[in-house]
């Protein structure tokens, strides 16, 4: 492969293991990011 294809290709196995972390565990990271209305609207959306 040429240098631009693996240079992409490791950045894009970055991305893939940043993300693997940062939603491995959604709650904890998002938690106080999300407003406790928005959540109750939802949840109550989904019962619906």
């Amino acid at each position: 492969m040429c240098r631009e294809c693996r240079e992409y290709l490791a950045a894009y196995q970055r991305v893939l293991e940043v993300a693997k972390i940062e939603l491995s565990e959604p709650e904890e990271r998002l938690g106080n990011a999300v407003p406790e209305d928005l959540i109750e609207a939802i949840l109550e959306a989904r019962d619906a």
